[in-house]
């Protein structure tokens, strides 16, 4: 389970990602930027495996079993260079090495 501000999202042990609550800037990630509640568990599309999870204020972002980097929600906290909010999830890496921790 990753609770954030307003949303949580969470795996299942196949992988699968699900996040619920409110969906402000597109944090839930399942391909709308409806701000709306979802009371219940919206699948992230994309399709990937995911190893972990993290949810922010109003972004997430998960770590698939490949090692990709993958975020989605509020525009500006997404390591995309772009202010625009993102309802579905786009890859992390620009072209550096990088590590994934989690407290």
């Amino acid at each position: 389970m990753a609770p954030g501000g307003n949303h949580t999202c969470g795996l299942t042990t196949s992988g699968s990602a699900y996040c619920w609550g409110f969906n402000g800037w597109g944090a839930i990630g399942n391909g709308t930027l409806t701000p709306t509640n979802f009371p219940t568990p919206q699948a992230v599309v994309g399709g990937h495996t995911f190893k972990s999870l993290t949810a922010g204020y109003d972004h997430s972002c998960g770590v698939t079993i490949a090692g990709g980097a993958y975020c989605w929600g509020k525009g500006g906290q997404l390591a995309d260079g772009a202010t625009n909010d993102q309802g579905q999830f786009f890859s992390v890496d620009r072209g550096v090495s990088t590590a994934v921790r989690s407290p």
